[in-house]
Parts: C-alpha cells; sequence; structure tokens
C-alpha cells in the first residue's frame, strides 16, 4: 500500500540523465525526459518533448511508453494515449465539461454573473 503514495505524480530521474541538460546555462532539462514508468509525454527517439509532446501554454500529449511493464509497475495503463488541451476560455471549458465533452478545468472558472 505504501508503494502507491510515494511520488504519486512525479518520479526520480536519475543523475546520469538530468546532469548533461542541466550543465548547460540555460538548462535544456525541461526539453527532454526519461523514459520510464507505463506513461509518459510524447517524444522523439532522443527523449525530447518540447514542440512535440509538449507545446507550453497550448498542449500535451502522454501516451504509453516501450519501456513500461505491467511485471514490473504496479499501476495500470489503461490508456494508449492522452491529449490534455492547456488554456483557453474559462466559460467554454466550463460549459464542455458540465456538457461532457471535456473532463477537467485546471484553469480558474469564469466568474458568475
Amino acid at each position: 500500500m505504501l508503494a502507491a503514495l510515494v511520488l504519486p505524480l512525479s518520479a526520480p530521474v536519475p543523475e546520469e540523465f538530468a546532469k548533461p541538460y542541466d550543465a548547460k546555462k540555460p538548462t535544456e532539462y525541461g526539453k527532454y525526459q526519461s523514459l520510464r514508468g507505463r506513461t509518459w509525454f510524447k517524444s522523439n527517439s532522443a527523449g525530447k518533448v518540447l514542440g512535440i509532446g509538449y507545446q507550453p501554454g497550448k498542449s500535451a500529449t502522454s501516451c504509453a511508453t516501450p519501456t513500461g511493464s505491467a511485471s514490473t509497475d504496479f499501476r495500470p495503463a489503461y490508456l494508449n494515449q492522452i491529449d490534455i488541451q492547456i488554456g483557453g476560455d474559462p466559460t467554454v471549458i466550463g460549459r464542455q465539461v458540465l456538457e461532457g465533452s471535456d473532463m477537467v478545468q485546471n484553469e480558474l472558472p469564469a466568474q458568475s454573473t
């Protein structure tokens, strides 16, 4: 049970992965990912996510990774891909959530009138 509570929304990154990106000024760490676990941001073969699986202020795409395995990860993986739209008109987003065409509104809700 305790294993399910450890870093539920993040994961430790091996120093050998992060160090080369952090050595650059400014850091390039946020442009790449370490492929671990069952799902991760969509990336190219070099692990670059920026501009591929993550568009700042616009979208993020999470997908199943080739390194994920049910035998080594206790978390179930039910989806192959999750598309997240970032930003937009809070009034429109709120209506879409209430109507069921979107699942979550992460931005502040629109002011009531």
